[in-house]
């Protein structure tokens, strides 16, 4: 086993309410890792998370950069059916949303930190067409704030 980092620097924390004994770590034979979560509310199985190290063991193992996150939620609950939908996080789908999130945004920090921070990068890389955007697509992304040019997170 080994840790993830969220986009702050800091060990990524399960987002709350997101907890469960049911966890599980995939290795692949090309060196990536599936990291599962079962997520329960009102003891009912209602989430699979999934993240996914793309390079495995290998760092830089932060959220958004190269950890992805997905949802897998089963639509209805007591539907013997269970129809799912596959997600990569939650919010308004706005860019602006997905880069200025408080807890979940895809940037790095400034000052404190969040133990989620980069969650929503997957959605944002999602609704990107799964292309990294350039840092000035980025800026524009983020509602043209010039200031977010040094949160741009993917300089590694």
């Amino acid at each position: 086993m080994y840790d993830f980092y969220s986009l702050g620097g800091g060990l990524f924390s399960f987002p709350a309410g997101n907890t469960s004994d049911h966890f599980s770590r995939f290795y692949l034979t090309n060196g990536m890792t599936i990291t599962a979560l079962v997520a329960t509310m009102n003891g009912k199985i209602h989430q699979l998370q999934l993240y996914v190290d793309t390079n495995g063991w290998k760092k830089p193992n932060k959220m958004g950069i190269d950890v992805q996150y997905f949802i897998i939620t089963l639509e209805k609950q007591d539907d013997p059916k269970r129809g799912y939908t596959l997600d990569s996080g939650t919010g308004d789908g706005t860019y602006a949303f997905m880069i200025q999130h408080t807890n979940f945004g895809c940037r790095k920090p400034l000052t404190a930190t969040s133990g989620t921070l980069g969650l929503a990068c997957t959605l944002l890389l999602k609704s990107n067409g799964w292309k990294i955007p350039s840092v000035d697509e980025y800026v524009e992304m983020a509602g043209g704030d010039e200031s977010y040019r040094a949160l741009y997170p993917w300089n590694f």
